[in-house]
This record gives structure tokens, sequence and C-alpha cells, in this order.
């Protein structure tokens, strides 16, 4: 009976700990691991004893100081099971919905009146770069990314990401190819605020073939593009696995698909600080398929990448803008179309602050205001809105575009100011391609390191703020020491279930006194005991007095001394009162005379 229900829910407790659903909160899910847990226990505690309940009728009623320390041993197993799965080998450590306010967001001196945190800390992250004016990095997060209505931001030049390609002349190629897209995450839905993905859409995990590679799309010709990808490994939020755009494989162990776009890294030890890992990819831009003269057509895709906003206002304001794109244009004319007039109508800019007017940011961007201004997010979203009127399937991906090229070690770098977000939209074909709607002047460039250059370590991309460490208090000891404390968890959990068994298997009736178990049984105890076998009647070993004086009347073999005998003893025994040489000496006369 332990087995069957324990079993299932250390397995409930595990499978929900390491993070699926993966659409739950990680606290709902945890506490579903706890329900679990603490049902099991109860299940336990109830039914274990009950085919020996008669036999513990002797036993005394337990008192509070019982019952709390039960409870304690009870809280003390669930909080070391919780230990164990979380921090231990699986490392489920994806309490990381939420969005780190790192030290990198920055208030500009007089601004701290006018700082949107609620668009801030959700999960555009915004940088401004005197020379290149690039801006935004972007951290996945469940609840999505929000188009904020004012910002002023500023982010430094940490490395984030770095690819590698496999082939020198590849890497020449790569850069002299354009901007180069390296996409974190993708959203399709978008309710006027921030973008996210629909919920439990397409979540799954997905694991090698026969080559060890994991597909992520159908592949109709070889990949362009085969590289290393390093990223630095945060401990407060999930870790997605960043490609370059157009992806075709990721060699890893396994990946967790949340929708096509958005792939979770694997689960690793606390040791592991960064990842590593080979990919290959067929990037394509729409500008490519203009400048080959390649005719396009809208593909067949979830029709969630062709749903338009669910705020009613923005709704109409998009239908209203979609008419000034001629319908009699081919697909290409009219994407081109929205395109420049997005580029010319809208100037692009770090510091926006639209009216409280009560509408959206993308209403105010899109709007008739004097400050028809906006960054990356602004433009990627109105395109990717007003593409889909158009019929064709779009989508907004977060990530870094340009970089800094280290031609003698084939590498690029991106750094938190190459952080950037852009439409894609989905062809026949020709699958998801960049459809880049924020002004080129403004986009970051691929700039090549001078000669003899020393591209950034492997340490430089590791988290330097500290917050981790901050957020996650575990994180922080030496692997030594959590290492430690999980094999103490352990520990206990094994050593409350083998009390459990042992319990469970063992007779009840083997509860002596405290006199027998501290000392030898009393004389006229030894007596009766003596007494009993000359009578062919010996007592067993694990029965009580009370059990074996029923046992002899039960057998109709009639013992005159029963009472006073059962009375002493449990006054002694259990009622700690004193003994008394006069009582004794009259039980053992009337014993010796049976």
């Amino acid at each position: 009976m332990l087995r069957i229900i324990l079993i299932p829910a250390l397995l409930i407790a595990f499978v929900t700990l390491r993070g699926w659903p993966v659409e739950w909160d990680f606290w709902f899910r945890t506490f579903v691991a706890l329900a679990a847990l603490a049902a099991a226990f109860a299940m336990i505690g109830r039914y274990a004893a009950i085919p020996y309940a008669p036999r513990f009728r002797n036993r005394r009623k337990p008192g509070v100081l019982d019952r709390v320390a039960g409870g304690s041993v009870v809280a003390v197993s669930l909080v070391s099971l919780y230990l164990v799965f979380v921090f231990g080998p699986s490392n489920a450590t994806r309490w990381s919905y939420e969005i780190v306010r790192t030290e990198e967001v920055q208030l500009e001196p007089g601004d701290e009146g006018e700082f949107d945190w609620d668009a801030a800390e959700a999960n555009a992250m915004l940088s401004l770069d005197e020379e290149t004016h690039t801006e935004v990095r972007t951290i996945f997060d469940p609840d999505g990314a929000a188009v904020p209505n004012s910002a002023n931001l500023t982010l430094t030049d940490k490395p984030e990401v770095r690819l590698t390609l496999a082939d020198s002349n590849d890497a020449d190629r790569l850069f002299d190819s354009g901007p180069v897209y390296v996409s974190a995450f993708a959203h399709d839905s978008f309710d006027g605020d921030r973008w996210t993905s629909q919920p439990g859409k397409d979540s799954s995990i997905l694991t090698p073939n026969r080559e060890g590679l994991i597909p992520l799309r159908p592949a109709v010709s070889s990949p362009d593009f085969d590289y290393t990808i390093l990223q630095g490994r945060h401990f407060d939020r999930l870790n997605t696995v960043s490609l370059l755009q157009g992806a075709v494989a990721v060699r890893l162990p396994e990946v967790t698909r949340i929708s096509p776009g958005t792939w979770l890294l694997p689960i690793l030890g606390l040791e592991t600080t960064y990842f590593q890992y080979q990919a290959s990819s067929s990037p394509l831009r729409f500008e490519d398929l203009v400048e080959n003269e390649i005719a396009i057509s809208a593909g067949l895709t979830d029709t969630t990448y062709l749903l338009p906003t669910s705020h009613p206002g923005l709704h109409l304001q998009i239908l209203a803008l979609a008419t000034r794109f001629d319908p009699a244009l081919s697909l290409e004319g009219r994407l081109t179309a929205l395109r420049d007039w997005l580029r010319k109508t809208y100037s692009y800019s770090l510091q926006v602050d639209y009216p409280d007017n009560g509408k959206c940011a993308l209403e105010n961007f899109l709007g008739d205001s004097d400050t028809k201004n906006g960054f990356c997010i602004h433009f990627a979203s109105a395109a990717v809105l007003l593409a889909r009127e158009m019929g064709v399937p779009a989508r907004i991906s977060f990530g870094w575009t340009g970089g800094r090229y280290y031609k003698e070690h084939g590498q690029f770098v991106f750094l938190s100011k190459h952080g950037h977000a852009w439409p894609e939209i989905f062809l026949q074909d020709h699958g998801w391609v960049v459809f880049e709607a924020t002004p080129v002047p403004d986009l970051p460039s691929a700039l090549a390191s001078v000669s003899g250059e020393t591209p950034p370590s492997i340490e430089a991309f590791l988290p330097t703020d500290g917050l981790d460490a901050g957020r996650n208090s575990f994180a922080t000891l030496p692997s030594g020491w959590v290492w430690i404390l999980i094999l103490c968890g352990a520990s206990l959990i094994i050593l409350v279930i083998l009390r459990a068994f042992k319990r469970g298997q063992s007779h009840p009736g083997m509860m002596h006194s405290p006199i027998a178990e501290s000392s030898p049984p009393p004389g006229y105890l030894n007596l009766f005991h003596q007494a009993c076998a000359r009578l062919g009647h010996p007592m067993p070993t694990g029965r009580t007095l009370s059990q074996h004086l029923e046992a002899l009347q039960d057998e109709q073999i009639p013992i005159q001394f029963a009472d006073p005998l059962l009375s002493y003893h449990y006054d002694v025994t259990y009622r700690n009162l004193p003994r008394d040489s006069q009582t004794e000496k009259r039980l053992c006369q009337s014993i010796k005379s049976w």
C-alpha cells in the first residue's frame, strides 16, 4: 500500500517541478507537486495503520506535542523533497518566469517620475548607443513582451551571444550578405499592450534523430550555414535556444518547443554556467527575394498568425491604415509599399513619451500626434498587424542583429546593444522570412573588428551583475555545499520511508513497556511467564500482558489475580507510579499458588 501511494506522488512532484506542463506558472506547478506529496503522506498515515488498529488500543492517545512532532517531520520531508527536485540533478529552477530588473536599465537624470517600470520590466530591455543607435535586448517571459508608452533607457556592451561559423568562407559570406539576425524567441498574439504566445500551443519535447540532430523545420536542401552558438546561462530566467534566423536543426540532448520559433534549452546541473551547441540555418530576408526577382505568395500555416489584435481601438486603426495599400498590386508590391511607408512616415527614437490619452502605445505610434516616433518593437508590431490584414501570416521575433565580426576567428559577437525586434512573414516555399520594417539607417550593422583584435572570452558572456545570485541564493553556494544539502535532504527522505516500512512490517504488539526496554522485567512478571509456560500456555514474544490474559481467559483458564496484576503492571509501566514491594509480594504469592 505504501509503495502504491508514494511512488505516483513522487512522479507527479518530479514531473511538475522539472517544468511540465510548460504553460503552467512555476508557483502553480510547485503547489501541485507539494499537494501531491502532502496527499500521499496523509493517505499513508490514515490507511497504513488500519489493519493493526485493534492492537494499538493499549497505547496512550497522542498529545499536542506528538502531533506537532509528526507535523514537523512531514513538513521537513516535503521541504527536503522540494529541494532535491528543484535544486538537485534535474535543476528545475524555472521560477525564472519573472523578468530581471537588471542594473543595465538606467534612468536618465531627472526622468525618475516619467519612467514606466511596467513596460520596462516586461520583456523589452532597451538601450541607446551614441554611435550605432541600437536599442532592444529582450528576455523571454511567458507573460509576454510589452510595447511601452514611455521609455528612455540604456544598455551596456555586455556580450550576450557568440556565433562561430564552421567554415571561414561561410563566415565571410554571412558577413557580406547583409544584416545578420540571431533569434531568441518569437510571439504570435498581441492584445494592445504586449506580445505573447498562445498558452500551451505546440508545446512538446524534441529529441535527436539518428544523426544526433533535432530537426526544427523540414529542410528542402542542405542548410546554408553550420555554426556553433555560445551563450551565458541565467539561473533566474528561462534560457531559450538562440539561432541564426531560418534555423533548420540543432545538436542538443533535447529542447522544449514552446511555439514555432521558441525552444527552451535543456535543464543542466547547477555547475554549468554557459551553453554551447551546434546548429544549422538557411536565413532569408524579404529583400533577398525582391532583389533576385523571386515571385512570392502567402504560405499556409497556423491561423494564429493571421489573427488581428484583440484591442478593439487598435484593430479599427489597423483596418483603416490597410486601405492605403492598393489591392491591385502584387503581394510583393503591397509588402514593399507597407515597409517603405512605415520607414518614411515614422521616425526612429529610443525616447518615447506618448500622451496619457487612454490609448495603447501602438495607437499613439500610428496616430496623428506630432510625435510619430518609436523604436524597433513599435515598427515591428505595426508591420505584423498590417501584413496580417493583407492575408500574410506574420509574427514578431526577438533577438539580436548586427554584431561584431572577428574575421580571423570566424566569429560574430552580439552585445546587449545589438538587441532587436523584427517582423517575420510566412511565404510559400520559403517559410519564415525576415520582413524588416525599422528604418535602415537605424539598424545595427555587423562591424568588422580591427586586425589582431581578440574576441571576448567565455567569462565575458556569463552574468556579471550579481542579480542571478541575489534571486537564487542556492546558485551562489559552492557546488560542494549544494550537493551536501541535496544529500542531507535525500538521506532524510530515505530515513522517513524506511521508518514507515519498518512500522508497517513489524507487529504492533511488540510495543514493550519502558521498564522492559530499559531494564530486566520485574520479578512478578518473570514469575508469571514461568507459570504460563508450566501450564502449557507460554506467553509469545511481542504479546502484551493484557492480550495474554485475554487469551488465557478464552481458553477458560481461571486467573483470580488477573485484574490486580494488570492494574498494577500498567500503573508502574505507563502511569509512572512508584513500585510497591508489598503489592509485588502479594502478586508473586498469588502466581505461585496458581
